[in-house]
């Protein structure tokens, strides 16, 4: 059944659009256990002594998208060290959403006078190559990147990099699918139907990486559940965009073998249950 059917990345604009919709649909546990895990992980910082009461706090963001969970992460540390200044690097290749999140830090930095941002509107590979030409080798007490590593060219080599510009006893964080929950099985067993593993990485793929480094690492594991009744309707514009985002394929259905669109719908049925309505 080997394919090849062009990334949803390739179409910058339609991925976005795609994610927010996807975003949409989606239910997630409560933000308070959101909130009250980033709080968790952020105090270790201090009782690591990796922060002291008044010393600069260095964060780096990957792959930001327009920073709704950053904005929240960056809240945290704020609440959490107050008499510290706060720097934090922002890379995101796309210039429009790299735009709305600087639109909303505007309004951060005017009430936190000792938060700073610096904005690099590259792709992590080329962040990483400035640095190397400037000779910089400054390092952070916490590295966020949420859902960013499905869209690396190299995602290994990009922990390894991303392992090395933390501070000893900082915290390096990667938000994504887990490979036990539905959508992550999707995409194990997506890239061996397509014969394809372009943009299908799970959480599972990277811990088991990790452990061939001799990396420690924390499992914070968030329920999240989405609407999936529309991708069912061949008709739904927004249906086929929920199932592009499902197999990270831009316009799955359109250009997918008979057999293989078969294959995926089928899983997402046997996956899938009803609920007030909605299929999830």
């Amino acid at each position: 059944m080997a394919s090849s059917l062009e990334s949803i990345y390739s179409d910058i604009e339609y991925y976005f659009d795609t994610y927010e919709l996807y975003g949409q649909r989606m239910t997630t546990a409560s933000d308070e256990q959101w909130k009250a895990e980033w709080e968790s992980i952020i105090k270790g910082l201090s009782e690591r002594a990796v922060v002291q009461p008044k010393d600069d706090v260095k964060m780096l963001t990957v792959a930001t998208g327009q920073g709704d969970l950053e904005k929240k992460v960056i809240e945290i540390l704020i609440k959490l060290f107050p008499n510290s200044k706060l720097n934090v690097e922002i890379v995101e290749p796309a210039k429009e959403q790299l735009d709305k999140f600087k639109a909303s830090a505007k309004g951060m930095t005017t009430e936190h006078p000792n938060l700073t941002f610096t904005w690099f509107e590259d792709t992590f590979e080329g962040y990483m190559a400035k640095r190397q030409d400037n000779g910089d080798d400054h390092k952070f007490h916490l590295l966020v990147c949420v859902n960013g590593l499905y869209y690396f060219d190299d995602w290994a080599c990009a922990v390894d990099q991303f392992y090395d510009l933390v501070l000893p006893g900082g915290v390096m964080t990667n938000t994504i699918d887990s490979g036990d929950s539905a959508c992550g099985m999707l995409f194990t067993k997506y890239r061996e139907w397509e014969g394809n593993p372009m943009n299908l990485l799970t959480a599972n793929d990277i811990t088991s990486y990790m452990k061939t480094k001799g990396l420690d690492y924390q499992i914070h594991l968030r329920e999240g559940a989405v609407d999936v009744a529309e991708v069912f309707d061949e008709k739904s514009v927004e249906g086929n965009m929920i199932l592009d985002s499902l197999v990270q394929r831009k316009y799955f259905r359109k250009h997918a073998p008979k057999e293989l669109l078969k294959t995926v719908l089928d899983f997402v049925t046997e996956h899938s249950h009803e609920r007030k309505d909605i299929v999830l």
